[in-house]
């Protein structure tokens, strides 16, 4: 079975927050984009806080052939919701999937409750694919349930035929942890016919010890198997980036030991790696991914070799 393996040489940082931008002071996390690129100019998606540390969803254009960043957004293309919204305290982009030459963009939303973090759930917005009059579904698309009753995160979604396949984050628990609260996260599986209904297949989609934190999915199709790359933490604080492979997405044989992003001792991934999305620009494949602090100090980006 063929798998991904990290060129260690090409590991590097290449865009970290300006912080001069009234929605974008801090962090730099959970970078996006389509799957496959077209083009040498990529369109990043990144989500980045205000100085309220309220997360909105902007973008970067970056050129592989010259190694350069050559456009940032001076406005968040995913803005929060109304106060009182799903949404009105985080919209991150977690997802985009080009549909009937719309881009569909599967997101976080979250507000914030007093006795927790945080109550995220799934939203979906929907764009022209030059990023023009994107609009809002102004309800959830997938929010608690009874068999999900603490909310659910960071979907990734792609298109099979006339199939809409999500795996998603579902928080488990909460624990509490030197008087902070901690969310307990794995993976579930969902279904739909039109990218908004969505009906639930599989929870706990990846085996885990009890404590195991699965954040952040992002799935390829290659040579007939699904690829999978997932921000994954037990006891440490600090995330690594897994990986795991599966024949129909469901049952999953995990290779975190053979996929081991080197840590720099570099300011920005000195100690954690996490948040990895993937993506193909003419035969070569590439990860983005953040660093130290989810994120707080840029986004990193590595060659994938397939061997």
């Amino acid at each position: 079975m063929g798998t991904f393996k990290i060129k260690k040489s090409s590991i590097k940082l290449i865009f970290k927050n300006s912080k001069k931008l009234d929605w974008s002071k801090n962090y730099s996390w959970v970078p996006t984009t389509l799957y496959p690129v077209v083009g040498s100019k990529v369109i990043i998606f990144y989500g980045s806080r205000n100085k309220n540390n309220f997360t909105q969803t902007g973008y970067f254009v970056y050129c592989l052939k010259t190694n350069q960043v050559i456009l940032n957004s001076k406005k968040p293309l995913l803005k929060l919701g109304k106060l009182g919204t799903f949404d009105d305290s985080l919209a991150l982009a977690t997802s985009v999937v080009d549909v009937k030459n719309k881009l569909y963009f599967y997101y976080v939303g979250w507000i914030r409750p007093k006795n927790t973090r945080f109550l995220p759930s799934i939203g979906l917005a929907v764009s022209k694919k030059n990023l023009k009059k994107l609009k809002k579904i102004s309800y959830p698309i997938l929010s608690r349930s009874s068999k999900e009753p603490f909310g659910c995160a960071s979907p990734f979604v792609i298109k099979e035929g006339r199939k809409f396949k999500m795996w998603y984050v579902a928080i488990r628990r909460w624990i509490k942890k030197n008087n902070e609260t901690i969310p307990i996260y794995n993976l579930s599986y969902s279904e739909s016919l039109d990218g908004i209904n969505w009906d639930l297949k599989k929870q706990n989609v990846l085996n885990g010890s009890l404590n195991e934190t699965i954040s952040r999915p992002w799935i390829i199709k290659y040579k007939g198997k699904y690829h999978l790359w997932y921000s994954y933490r037990n006891k440490d604080k600090n995330f690594n980036i897994g990986y795991a492979i599966s024949s129909d997405g469901l049952r999953w044989k995990r290779r975190d030991n053979k996929f081991k992003i080197p840590k720099l001792g570099l300011n920005w991934n000195s100690q954690a790696n996490c948040y990895p999305c993937v993506f193909k620009y003419k035969k070569n494949f590439y990860m983005l991914f953040n660093g130290n602090d989810y994120g707080r100090n840029g986004i990193g980006l590595l060659e994938l070799i397939y061997d």
